[in-house]
């Protein structure tokens, strides 16, 4: 049994098991709480968005060492009343020919990562050619970006945003839902420095790429290699493995290469592109004062002059790097500008050629397409881009502001992805002037790209040790083809007309294909599944097309329907809809089905388990007390399952709540021993001082508390004497009289 204060501040008697009641409930709290902040923390950052349990996947045409066909990969999920089947082609043009990513640890020992070109894709929608997807799997979880002409979505890991769960492992959002700003800083830009009176030689230039000032300019060379580095903020909260990191940065850059691959910046001068030569990954901080990686409080321009002094970047064109550090000033990044003058330093082609983008502020991480966003305002800079001017800021109505804004843009609006004519200006100078110094020719055939390019009999990647290839490209004695390469050869010799090179895929209306038992490099086309095979989204192949659901009902009917999202109730809401689309060109009414959509799906205002709509309350504390209503043994233990992170600060607090109670007992206590002291001493004698005679007297009955101060309140011969023979002990309370509302003037 154990003594409690109340409210009231009496002690209250609780039982052993009550206590554990309570505990138990407070417990529960703490974790509802840190469940439902993750989806207010969400708010933040999404007006709204939507989650994934899995994406369907089907490989054909090339194989992996690991045995998965990767040369044509087709991705389908359901997100935002819609279905998306994605065609990908692996690849990844970023990549440099010597392109090397190294991990780095406290003591700045490097070990190679191993980077699967296959592992990223390029391509578009199966209904829509026009639309470009981006896209790489990192782990078990799958990364996109889907660029529609009017809007871009997004596919990534949900456990960078969300608390872990069993019902999610990705979320779904459009670039249009991003939250603006709200003022927050894009970046502080840093000027370059002012030409150095007496300098002839430019830096170092000659020295650094071998060329000399009067060779002739060389637009034609448009490629700008990169250096990117990864802090272990951002390893620890964003990348969370090596192989993660580099995924992540590499599907950055290939968004940001592609918006700058599309900017005309003048007539005749586009087509300007990057290539990643190479990737830092720091594993965890660096042991030295002042060292870019060390675990210390920045400020932004800090961080990037130390990187910038700690770097090493001859024949790079610029360098970056990639932090997940929360600056006070709620600052995303920082670059040196360039200036079209080769005297100056700062941007690409100098040795100030950095720049710096965080991936989270003071209060929430920022979505991925939101990095991207900053990522390219900081290469601007390096190229030569100041801050839009307010000419160069049109309205919302006008397409809203341009990339280089000084603050934050959100991407909803079609400017917000593009260089205004402003920054045009500006950068047009630079390219000219310096492109012809460090940018290289594109090179994308090269031996260790994973693709078997002319002049080449293999090409295995960066795998060590392979059966049938060479390092260099060449097939092994005795090999007539690469498995890697091929679908159809098998231990480096044509497979058996028996072995299936395509395995079945119902969900896209294919049956499996086998090889023809004479011709390695080809798989046969797969034959369609039969008519009436359940397809993706319960829908029903029809001549080896899915035909959706709604459309395999039409036909039964004699109509032509299509998918509709029930709004009118949340039992509906969880139903396949269906509408009729009529030959005048209108719809129907939106008539739910008896079908139940899949768990997880997005409801009215909600989630769907089993066909129910679970309500998401906007209120947070509603949330927790319908938690708290259906709380039974199997639901705590699912729900600690589920949500791990706050089961350990569960179990954190269950030791630190008695220890709290207990010094807040004491506290109680003893305030009010002392209480019960002075108000004995103060029936004996007045402790106040003489007053004036305007003023009546008053006795000492406000008290303040005060740590490390002694109690002296001696203001006559009389008191003294008082306080000699009677001094009060307290146990590490002291007391101050407080004359702070009296009208009096102590003597």
């Amino acid at each position: 049994m154990i003594l409690v204060p109340n409210a009231l501040g009496q002690k209250t008697k609780l039982s052993s098991s009550e206590l554990e009641t309570n505990m138990c409930t407070l417990a529960v709290w703490i974790s509802c709480l840190a469940l439902v902040t993750g989806f207010h923390d969400m708010d933040k950052k999404l007006r709204y968005f939507e989650t994934l349990k899995t994406v369907h996947t089907a490989s054909r045409r090339r194989r992996r060492s690991d045995g998965r066909f990767v040369d044509s990969e087709r991705v389908s999920f359901q997100a935002f009343g819609r279905s998306f089947h994605l065609v990908l082609y692996p690849g990844a043009p970023v990549l440099a020919p010597d392109f090397q990513a190294r991990t780095v640890d406290e003591s700045g020992t490097e070990m190679p990562v191993h980077v699967d070109p296959s592992e990223f894709f390029l391509g578009h929608l199966e209904d829509d050619v026009s639309v470009n997807v981006e896209a790489h799997f990192e782990g078990g979880s799958f990364s996109s970006s889907i660029q529609f002409h009017n809007d871009t979505y997004a596919v990534e890991p949900a456990w960078r945003h969300l608390p872990g769960s069993d019902n999610h492992s990705m979320i779904v959002y459009r670039e249009s839902d991003m939250r603006d700003g709200q003022g927050e800083k894009f970046c502080s830009g840093i000027e370059p420095e002012r030409e150095r009176l007496g300098d002839r030689v430019p830096y170092d230039l000659d020295e650094r790429f071998g060329q000399g000032r009067r060779q002739k300019r060389a637009y034609h060379r448009k490629s700008c290699n990169l250096l990117l580095v990864a802090d272990y903020y951002f390893y620890k909260e964003t990348g969370q493995t090596a192989a993660g990191s580099t995924n992540y940065i590499i599907g950055l850059i290939t968004r940001v290469n592609q918006r700058f691959q599309e900017t005309e910046w003048e007539p005749g001068l586009s087509g300007f592109k990057f290539q990643v030569k190479r990737v830092m990954i720091h594993t965890s901080f660096t042991d030295r004062y002042g060292h870019y990686n060390s675990e210390a409080s920045w400020d932004p321009l800090a961080k990037l002059r130390a990187f910038t002094t700690q770097t090493y970047t001859r024949n790079i064109c610029l360098a970056h790097l990639y932090t997940s550090y929360a600056f006070a000033d709620n600052t995303a990044g920082v670059a040196f500008m360039a200036s079209p003058s080769i005297y100056k330093t700062g941007g690409i082609c100098t040795t100030a050629n950095t720049g710096l983008t965080t991936t989270k502020n003071t209060q929430m991480k920022y979505p991925t397409l939101r990095v991207g966003l900053i990522n390219t305002h900081e290469f601007g800079h390096n190229f030569g881009a100041y801050h839009d001017p307010a000419p160069c800021a049109p309205s919302e109505f006008r397409g809203g502001v341009y990339l280089m804004w000084p603050y934050a843009v959100s991407g909803r609006w079609a400017n917000n992805n593009r260089f205004s004519n402003c920054s045009k200006r500006w950068v047009v100078p630079v390219i000219k002037a310096k492109s012809q110094i460090c940018f290289t020719d594109q090179q994308t055939a090269f031996c260790g790209n994973g693709m078997v390019d002319a002049g080449e009999e293999c090409d295995v990647g960066s795998i060590d040790g392979d059966a049938c290839c060479t390092s260099k490209c060449h097939l092994k004695p005795g090999a007539i083809c690469s498995d890697v390469n091929y679908e159809c050869c098998r231990n480096c010799k044509v497979a058996p007309a028996t072995y299936i090179c395509s395995a079945a895929h119902p969900y896209v209306c294919q049956k499996a294909s086998y090889c023809n038992g004479t011709d390695y490099r080809k798989c046969p086309p797969p034959a369609p599944a039969d008519n009436g095979t359940v397809c993706f989204g319960m829908g029903q192949c029809q001549d080896g097309k899915c035909q959706s659901f709604c459309e395999t009902l039409g036909k039964a009917n004699n109509l032509t329907m299509k998918h509709c999202q029930c709004v009118e109730n949340t039992t509906d809401s969880c139903k396949y809809c269906c509408a009729e689309v009529r030959s005048t060109g209108g719809e129907g009414i939106c008539v739910p089905t008896d079908m139940p959509l899949p768990n997880g799906s997005f409801c009215l205002a909600g989630f769907c388990s089993n066909g129910v709509c679970q309500v998401v309350e906007t209120a947070t504390l509603i949330k927790v007390f319908n938690f708290l209503a259906k709380l039974d043994a199997s639901a705590l233990l699912e729900f600690i399952k589920s949500n791990i992170v706050g089961t350990v600060l569960v179990i954190s607090l269950m030791v630190w709540i008695p220890a709290s109670l207990t010094i807040s007992y004491y506290d109680r206590w003893a305030k009010a021993d002392m209480e019960q002291q002075l108000r004995g001493l103060r029936k004996r004698k007045t402790l106040l001082p003489k007053l004036s005679s305007h003023a009546a007297p008053r006795t000492a009955e406000r008290v303040r508390f005060q740590e490390d101060v002694e109690l002296n309140v001696i203001n006559s011969e009389e008191d003294s004497a008082l306080l000699s023979n009677d001094t009060i002990v307290l146990p590490a309370i002291t007391l101050k009289i407080d004359f702070a509302d009296s009208d009096v003037d102590p003597v």
